[in-house]
């Protein structure tokens, strides 16, 4: 048999663990303010890379852009934010709703932080994140960061459900309106906060 040349630099495929739903902590590595024109109109977000803190997980976003092996590698642990733009309307008023209750996630979850208008400062930060998993393309699923909560919320067990329900690609989810009761807050396990927080 010829000897082949590629075996040599092949990667041994040990089988990849892959995150599950549920509640993670975890470690900003960069922030980015991003400005995207649709319509005649700006749209500014946040655009947050991040990884697992700790736990079961911990480090999974690097282990995984170093396992990459096409030829334009991307980091997979991101979330995005809008941001309010100042233009007056009802709309841009749930923004910076949404968008301060963000921030105070970040307030509470690290001693002595207080937000500058600075991004760059939520570097190396921590934060709690809830992951669901979501249709990407007919029966196809991925888990991805769908919102960022403070530590003190997962302390207290006051985590929306809504936010770890499944997003198929119609839109339509378990979990509708936008209020919310107390029944629709879950229980989060005081001695791991990576488990499943309903199974």
């Amino acid at each position: 048999m010829r000897e082949r040349v590629s075996y040599g630099n092949a990667i041994v495929n040990k089988g990849k663990k892959y995150i599950t739903k549920g509640i993670y902590k975890l470690i900003i590595k960069d922030v980015e303010e991003v400005t995207k024109t649709a319509k005649g109109a700006d749209t500014d977000y946040l655009k947050f890379t991040f990884d697992i803190a700790d736990g079961e997980f911990k480090g999974y976003y690097a282990n995984d852009y170093e396992n990459q092996t096409n030829e334009k590698k991307w980091w997979k642990g991101t979330f995005s934010a809008f941001v309010p733009v100042d233009d007056g309307t009802e709309r841009d008023k749930k923004t910076a709703n949404r968008f301060k209750t963000l921030i105070n996630a970040f307030e509470e979850s690290n001693n002595g932080y207080h937000w500058d208008w600075n991004e760059k400062g939520l570097i190396n930060k921590t934060i709690y994140g809830t992951f669901r998993n979501r249709e990407y393309e007919p029966g196809k699923w991925t888990v991805e960061c769908s919102m960022f909560v403070s530590a003190k919320e997962v302390e207290a067990k006051r985590v929306w459900s809504g936010w770890l329900e499944d997003k198929p690609l119609n839109g339509s989810s378990a979990t509708s309106g936008n209020s919310a009761s107390t029944s629709d807050f879950v229980n989060v396990a005081s001695d791991t906060l990576a488990e499943l927080p309903f199974n």
